[in-house]
């Protein structure tokens, strides 16, 4: 007489159910991830731009004017003082660029 052994595993179907799922979920929190990295992103981007206001503002207290800020060795806290250093993080995304007017720095 012939024993049947039950063997133990899961079968296909059971496996692509659970692939379903896990890509159904990944659907739904994907968006949701690249949201909260885009405000940390913006977050950095706008706290880099504070601390530029910052230093200008400080050149501007010093001198009454903002003209020739970075040349006439702003204190911008880079250890060469015509430089202002923007975090790597925030140069990959965003572009800052910084002109003179007239009437100073636009």
């Amino acid at each position: 007489m012939l024993l049947m052994q039950k063997q133990k595993g899961f079968t296909l179907i059971e496996l692509m159910i659970v692939v379903a799922i896990i890509g159904i979920l990944a659907s739904i929190a994907y968006p949701g991830y690249q949201e909260s990295v885009a405000k940390t992103r913006r977050a950095n981007a706008q706290g880099e731009m504070l601390a530029l206001s910052s230093a200008l503002e400080r050149r501007y207290s010093e001198v009454n004017h903002y003209s020739d800020a970075a040349a006439a060795g702003a204190d911008t806290g880079a250890p060469d003082a015509s430089l202002y250093i923007i975090e790597p993080e925030v140069v990959q995304f965003y572009t800052i660029t910084i002109s003179e007017t007239d009437g100073g720095v636009a």
